[in-house]
């Protein structure tokens, strides 16, 4: 059975949130029209810039609603996994991953990034990521 996956955030100026989330973490160009660009890391390690309209991290719970509506595959409740899809891509060569459930997953603001991003954690809690935020 899929569990709700902690969630932490640590702005530049040093403060510091947690929630759980139960289906998915949106990070999204928000109302501006340029691309986002966020920097995906995995265990410390970057992995890929995502530039495209933004990526959705989601449980297994949540990769039946956003994430195979922006092209993933679905994954069962009793597999320890996260997936993460990006959504509208600009490249063709980042398609929807599944890594295992105890990796930890950084998102940052690219260095590249013409504007800031948006968060959602289970389509609440939006708010603005500004350079430095993680």
């Amino acid at each position: 059975m899929s569990r709700a996956r902690a969630v932490h955030a640590l702005r530049r100026d040093g403060r510091c949130g947690e929630s759980e989330v139960l289906n998915e973490v949106v990070v999204d160009r928000g109302p501006s029209s340029y691309l986002s660009n966020v920097d995906l890391f995995l265990d410390g390690h970057l992995i890929t810039t995502v530039q495209g309209d933004g990526v959705i991290v989601s449980t297994p719970t949540g990769s039946t609603a956003y994430a195979v509506a922006a092209g993933a595959s679905m994954i069962h409740p009793n597999v320890p996994a996260i997936m993460i899809t990006p959504i509208c891509p600009h490249s063709l060569s980042f398609r929807p991953i599944v890594v295992p459930a105890g990796v930890e997953l950084k998102i940052v603001l690219s260095h590249d990034a013409r504007n800031t991003a948006w968060v959602s954690l289970d389509g609440r809690k939006r708010q603005e990521i500004a350079y430095g935020d993680r």
